[in-house]
This record gives structure tokens, C-alpha cells and sequence, in this order.
């Protein structure tokens, strides 16, 4: 009898062994995401092996930024955080962006279309900043513009893996209009920003009065509405590989268009002291970036 009980109780023991497993990995479903101030959404681990019983704890690196609780994560202030989940002594992060979509201040120009303007480029804080620049498609800054630093191909202008309208290019998927996922407006300013359509530059340059001028010793084309209200658009250049070209004789402000035809481009606005046009450009080079809403 008590040799069973001891067999028993060792089967046991070893039942519970080979149930609760030490973690060997823990993931998440995503490692990057923005979200509103106020907004919230949530993160899922994924602990392996499954039965190794491990609790998971959650962790803000910044609680004024966002907080975190049993993956739920709640937007605070505008700025970023880094949420972790730990199993045993495995961990993973997830970057979180907090924007403010209210923080951007936005221009009636009295449109037909109601549309409104942003008062400054995508990473700048007065009119008279150049900001920040992007590829087309892109929602991050490069520390190089070129098509070995393009984040929408493998490499080269042949390999592009979406947005592609021609084999001979890579991947065809046939769109054409930026998802909200790689609109940099949406991205980093969140809200209903997001990037002019060619359409919508039209309707700027067909509507509104250009003059070309100097706003805080910064070169640019204030645009006034219908209305009478206005934003200035500084001559903030363009960027290849490391370098800045032409700031204060030319504007190159992206739209979220592809050019369908040549599909290693995207279309553009284009400006300098002598007028403006719509043209396109290759998608690796860094432009201006204005937004709408």
C-alpha cells in the first residue's frame, strides 16, 4: 500500500513537470503602434511552450505617457513609452506613439470642399520649419533617401513590394492610394489627419491665391483661401541619400497618389519663386509631407 501511494505521489510530481514548463519565448502581436491620447487597444503575449503556466506582467516605461493593464493599453499625453510583458525571465516591448491630434492647429481656408489645412509640415512646430522629410509611403524618418534604404522594396526599384502597378517592378498589387497604415499624416498625428490627395492640391492651386514670399526669413508660398485666410508653405527643399537639396529655392510636398504608370514614383506638388505644378518623383526621395482633414 505505501509503495503505491509513493508511486502515486511520484506521478504526479512528474505530471505537474511536464505540464509547467519553464517560458523559452514570449511574443506580442505587434512591437509598434500609435494611438490617439484618450484612445485604447490590446496588446496580446503569446507565451512558449503554452503550458508553462507563467503570468504575465505588464509595464509602462513612462505611466504620464501611456499606461498598461493586463494588456489593455490607454493613451495619456503625447510623447512615447515602451509597454514590456515578462513570463519567467522572458520579455518582449512593444513601442507606443501617443499623438494629440487637437495639438496641430488646422486652417479654414474657405474651400469648396470644406477641406481643412494643417498649419505646419509633418514634424515641424511653426509654418516657417521645414519639418521632417519622407518617401512616399514611408512613415518613418531615413537616415539615407535612396532605394537600398526604401522601406516599401527590396533594394532596388525592381523589388518594390507594394503599391506596384507593373511586374517588372516586383510584387503587383495593383493600389494606388496609400492605406491609412502607411499615410504618414495618419501615423503621426493620428485623428482624421492624413495626407492630400492629388485632387485635393488641385483644388489649393485652382482655388487659392500662391505668392511666392518670406515668412521668418524662410523662403515659401503663402497660399490664401477664398476666405481670406492663409498658410504658408516653406521652400524646404528635397533630401537624396544624406543630403539636402535646394532648401529655400523649391517645395516638394508629396500627395498620396501613386503615379499609376511609372509605379516607382508618386505624385507631388512642386513649387519655386517662379510658380507651381503637379508632377511626380521617384518614391525613395525625401519630400515635404502636409496634411488635410
Amino acid at each position: 500500500m505505501q509503495k503505491h501511494l509513493i508511486l502515486a505521489v511520484a506521478a504526479v510530481a512528474l505530471l505537474l513537470a511536464c505540464t509547467s514548463e519553464k517560458p523559452v519565448s514570449v511574443k506580442l502581436n505587434k512591437y509598434k503602434l500609435a494611438l490617439d491620447k484618450g484612445e485604447t487597444v490590446t496588446l496580446t503575449a503569446t507565451v512558449e511552450p503554452a503550458n508553462s503556466g507563467a503570468a504575465l506582467e505588464w509595464a509602462s516605461s513612462d505611466v504620464s505617457v501611456a499606461t498598461v493593464e493586463g494588456g489593455i493599453v490607454t493613451g495619456v499625453a503625447a510623447g512615447t513609452a515602451g509597454i514590456t510583458v515578462q513570463a519567467g525571465d522572458k520579455q518582449a516591448v512593444c513601442k507606443i506613439t501617443v499623438r494629440d491630434p487637437l495639438a496641430v492647429a488646422s486652417i479654414d481656408l474657405g474651400l469648396p470642399s470644406g477641406l481643412k489645412w494643417a498649419a505646419c509640415n509633418v514634424g515641424a512646430s511653426s509654418p516657417e520649419e521645414y519639418g521632417d522629410y519622407y518617401g512616399w509611403g514611408e512613415t518613418e524618418v531615413s537616415s539615407s533617401y535612396d532605394w537600398p534604404d526604401y522601406g516599401l522594396c527590396n533594394g532596388t526599384s525592381a523589388s518594390l513590394t507594394k503599391y506596384n502597378t507593373d511586374s517588372s517592378c516586383g510584387a503587383v498589387d495593383n493600389k494606388t492610394v496609400l492605406d491609412a497604415d502607411d499615410d504618414v499624416a495618419r501615423v503621426k498625428l493620428g485623428g482624421k489627419w492624413r495626407m492630400p490627395t492629388i485632387d485635393e492640391w488641385t483644388e489649393l492651386q485652382t482655388v487659392c491665391t500662391w505668392t511666392w514670399t518670406t515668412a521668418g526669413g524662410v523662403n515659401g508660398e503663402l497660399v490664401t483661401g477664398p476666405n481670406g485666410n492663409s498658410i504658408f508653405l516653406p521652400a524646404a527643399g528635397s533630401r537624396f541619400r544624406t543630403d539636402l537639396y535646394r532648401d529655400g529655392f523649391e517645395g516638394n510636398y508629396w500627395s498620396s497618389a501613386l503615379y499609376a504608370d511609372s509605379p516607382t514614383f508618386g505624385l507631388f506638388l512642386y513649387f519655386n519663386s517662379g510658380g507651381y505644378y503637379q508632377s511626380n518623383a521617384t518614391r525613395r526621395d525625401g519630400f515635404s509631407v502636409r496634411t488635410v482633414m
